[in-house]
C-alpha cells in the first residue's frame, strides 16, 4: 500500500475515510489469505467503491470485488506478489489509462474495462480487468501485459485509434510510454472534437464539485448563524487570529450587513429596488463578504480596520471588544461592476438551491424582527404588492394584499366564471340534444300507433 501522503494533488480522488478503511481491510484480507489460507466471506474480497475515473467513464457506483479464484490465479499464473497485487489495485484509483471493451472482443464474453498502472512487473505494466454488467463489479484478472504483439502490433495506439480508450493520465502518458515501449497517440489529446476523459479534465472537474460542495456547506453556516445564533470562524493568511462570523445586531455582524444592504437598495429614493430582488441580492453579498476571508490578503487601512479584495466586494474586518477580529461591513462602491456580476453569478448558479434560500429566508426574517423595512415605507415602496384603497366605478375597493394581488384575484374568478358559463353552455347544449333525441322518439311512437289504426 503506498503512504497515502505521497498522493497529494495528484490523485484525483480524495482519500476518505470510508475508502481508507476499504483497502486496509482488503489488505488485511489479502494477507491473511496469502500467509495463512483464510478465506474471505463467501470468498470474495471487496476492495471498496467505484473509483471516480470508473464511474465518470460509465461504471455504477457499487462496489468492486475480487474472487478468491482470481487471486489465486493471479499469484499463480502471473506470479503477483502481495505487495503488487496491492499497489496495483490501490492505483484503480489513480490509472494511467483506461480501456472500454465490449462483449464481441472481450475474452469473456462481457463488458469489460481494462485498467493500466504504473505498477509494473517484470517491466510490464499491471493491468486490471473489470466486468461491468454485473450490480457488484468483479475484477477478472491482473497481470503484467506486453503491448507489442508478436506481428509488431503496438497494441495501446491500435486501441486508442479504434476509439476504445476512455481515460488518459496526460500527465503521466509519455514517461508511461517510454518506459513501456509503446507510443500512445498524443494527438487525439488535441483534436477539434476530442471527448476522451484526461486526468487535467478530471482534476478539474473534481475541485469544481469540491467547490460547489463548500459554497453550500458555507450557505448552511451563514443560515444557523441567522437562526440560531451559531458562530463560525474562518482564517485569512494575513491575520494573526481567526476571523469570527457571528449574527450579531444593527451595529455587527451579519445583522449589520442585512441591515446596511436592505436600506442602500430599497429605501435609496434613487434604486427603490423590489424588496424579493434586495433579499435576494443581499443573500449573494453575505455569501461572497464571508467567503472572501480566506481567498486574499487582509490589508491594514488608515482607519484601523482590514480589508479583504475580493470579486468586487470588500469585506472589512475589525475587531470586538474583546479583541477578537469579526466582520463589520462590507463595500462594493470602487468596483460596482465587478461586484453585480458576482452578485448576479452567485444568484444565477445557487439561487434555487435548498442551501441559498435558507440565507434568504433568514435575511427575510431579520427584515421582519428588525423592522428595516417599516409598513409604512414598504407601502410607499410597492404600492403592487401591499394593503392599499383604490376607487372603482366610484365604489372603493380593498386589495389586502396590493393591486396586483387584487388584479390577480379578478382574473381568476374572472376566468371561474368563464369556465362556469362553458359548463352552462355545454349542458344547454346537452339539453337540447336530449329534447330532440326525446322529440323524434315520441313523433315515431306517433306514427306508429296510427298505422296500426290504419
Amino acid at each position: 500500500m503506498k503512504n497515502t501522503e505521497n498522493i497529494g494533488d495528484f490523485f484525483v480522488e480524495p482519500l476518505t475515510e470510508e475508502w481508507y478503511n476499504y483497502t486496509q481491510e482488503f489488505n488485511i484480507a489479502l494477507k491473511k489469505y496469502i500467509n495463512k489460507g483464510i478465506h474471505p466471506s463467501n470468498d470474495l474480497f471487496v476492495i471498496g467503491k467505484t473509483p471516480i475515473v470508473l464511474q465518470e467513464t460509465g461504471n455504477k457506483l457499487t462496489e468492486v470485488t475480487m474472487p478468491v479464484s482470481i487471486v489465486q490465479k493471479i499469484i499463480e499464473t502471473h506470479g503477483l506478489n502481495y505487495d503488487e497485487i496491492s499497489d496495483s489495485l490501490f492505483n484503480l484509483y489513480n490509472p494511467v489509462l483506461v480501456f472500454d471493451f465490449e462483449k464481441a472482443a472481450s475474452k469473456n464474453k462481457s463488458d469489460s474495462k481494462l485498467v493500466l498502472t504504473d505498477i509494473f512487473k517484470d517491466n510490464n505494466p499491471i493491468g486490471i480487468v473489470l466486468d461491468i454488467n454485473s450490480e457488484i463489479q468483479d475484477i477478472r484478472s491482473g497481470h503484467g501485459i506486453n503491448f507489442i504483439v508478436n506481428s509488431g502490433t503496438d497494441l495501446i495506439k491500435k486501441w486508442a485509434n479504434d476509439g476504445l480508450c476512455g481515460y488518459v493520465d496526460d500527465r503521466k502518458i509519455e514517461a508511461w510510454c517510454n518506459r513501456t515501449g509503446v507510443n500512445f497517440p498524443l494527438d487525439i489529446l488535441h483534436t477539434e472534437n476530442q471527448t476522451l476523459l484526461t486526468k487535467s479534465s478530471l482534476l478539474n472537474h473534481q475541485k469544481f464539485k469540491h467547490n460547489l460542495q463548500k459554497d453550500k456547506e458555507l450557505m448552511s453556516d451563514l443560515a444557523d448563524i441567522l437562526e440560531n445564533g451559531e458562530v463560525i470562524t474562518r482564517k485569512n493568511p494575513t491575520l494573526d487570529g481567526d476571523v469570527r462570523v457571528k449574527r450579531g445586531g444593527l451595529n455587527e455582524g451579519l445583522v449589520h450587513l442585512i441591515d446596511h444592504r436592505i436600506r442602500e437598495r430599497v429605501t435609496n429614493k434613487k434604486i427603490q429596488m423590489d424588496e424579493e430582488l434586495a433579499k435576494k441580492e443581499t443573500s449573494a453579498v453575505l455569501f461572497l463578504a464571508v467567503d472572501n476571508i480566506d481567498k486574499a490578503p487582509a490589508v491594514k487601512e488608515d482607519s484601523g480596520h482590514f480589508a479583504v479584495y475580493n470579486k468586487g466586494i470588500k469585506t472589512v474586518i475589525g475587531k470586538d471588544k474583546n479583541g477578537r477580529y469579526v466582520i463589520t461591513g462590507y463595500d462594493n462602491n470602487q468596483t460596482k461592476k465587478e461586484a453585480t456580476e458576482s452578485v448576479n453569478a452567485v444568484i444565477a448558479q445557487y439561487g434555487d438551491t435548498p442551501e441559498f434560500l435558507g440565507i434568504y429566508a433568514q435575511v427575510g426574517a431579520v427584515i421582519a424582527s428588525y423592522n428595516i423595512l417599516p409598513q409604512s415605507q414598504e407601502k410607499s415602496n410597492n404600492p403592487l404588492k401591499y394593503y392599499m384603497k383604490i376607487e372603482v366605478n366610484g365604489k372603493e375597493r380593498e386589495c389586502k394584499n396590493g393591486v396586483l394581488e387584487g388584479f390577480k384575484n379578478a382574473v381568476r374568478q374572472l376566468d371561474s366564471l368563464i369556465d362556469t358559463n362553458h359548463e352552462l353552455c355545454d349542458e344547454n347544449n346537452r339539453l337540447v340534444m336530449e329534447n330532440m333525441r326525446l322529440k323524434e322518439q315520441l313523433n315515431k311512437k306517433n306514427h306508429n300507433t296510427e298505422h296500426e289504426r290504419g
